[in-house]
C-alpha cells in the first residue's frame, strides 16, 4: 500500500457521502424547489459526478501511484472538502436562485483553483489537469447564460460530463501506460 492510499480512499469516500446526503435532500426538495426537483437533481448529479471522479482520479494518480510531499496532498484535500461543502450549499438551497448561485460559486472556485494550480510552482504532476479550467469555465458560463433554463442546463451538464469522463479516462490510461 502506498503512503497516501488510505487517506485518498477516506477523503474520496467522505466527499461522496457528503454529496450523497445533499443529493438525497435535493431529491426530496420541499417548498419552492419541489416542482423542479428532478431537473435540479440531474443538474447536480452531472456536476458532482465530474468532481467526484475527477478528484478520485487526480488524487490516485498524483499521490497514490507515486511518492509525493505532504503539502500538495494536504492542499488538494482542503480544496476537495471545500468543494464538498459548497456542493452541500447547492443541494440545501431553498430557492432556484440560491441553487444557481451556489452552483456558480462551486464552478468559479474550481476555475480559480485550476488557474492557481497553473500559476503557483509546485511538484511536477503526472497527469494533465489543465483541461478542467476549460470544462469548468464552459459549465460556469452555461449557468450564467442559461440561468433557469433547467432542461438546457441538464443537456450542457450531460455533454460536459461525457467530455470530462473521456478526458479523465484517457489521462488515466496514458499515465498508467507511462508508469508501467
Amino acid at each position: 500500500m502506498q503512503p497516501y492510499d488510505a487517506t485518498v480512499r477516506a477523503i474520496t469516500s467522505f466527499f461522496a457521502a457528503l454529496i450523497g446526503f445533499g443529493l438525497s435532500h435535493l431529491l426530496n426538495a420541499p417548498g419552492d424547489l419541489a416542482p423542479q426537483k428532478t431537473l435540479l437533481f440531474l443538474i447536480a448529479v452531472l456536476l458532482f459526478l465530474r468532481f467526484l471522479t475527477g478528484s478520485a482520479n487526480h488524487l490516485w494518480l498524483e499521490y497514490v501511484q507515486r511518492d509525493a510531499a505532504v503539502f500538495p496532498v494536504l492542499v488538494d484535500i482542503i480544496f476537495l472538502v471545500g468543494f464538498g461543502i459548497i456542493a452541500c450549499f447547492v443541494c440545501y438551497s431553498p430557492t432556484l436562485g440560491d441553487f444557481l448561485y451556489w452552483s456558480r460559486v462551486l464552478l468559479g472556485a474550481a476555475v480559480a483553483w485550476g488557474v492557481l494550480g497553473q500559476l503557483i510552482p509546485g511538484p511536477e504532476e503526472v497527469g494533465e489537469w489543465r483541461w478542467w479550467i476549460l470544462i469548468d469555465s464552459v459549465h460556469l458560463i452555461a449557468f450564467f447564460v442559461l440561468k433557469s433554463a433547467l432542461v438546457w442546463l441538464c443537456v450542457v451538464g450531460f455533454v460536459l460530463c461525457i467530455v470530462d469522463f473521456w478526458v479523465q479516462l484517457t489521462n488515466v490510461n496514458r499515465c498508467r501506460r507511462s508508469t508501467g
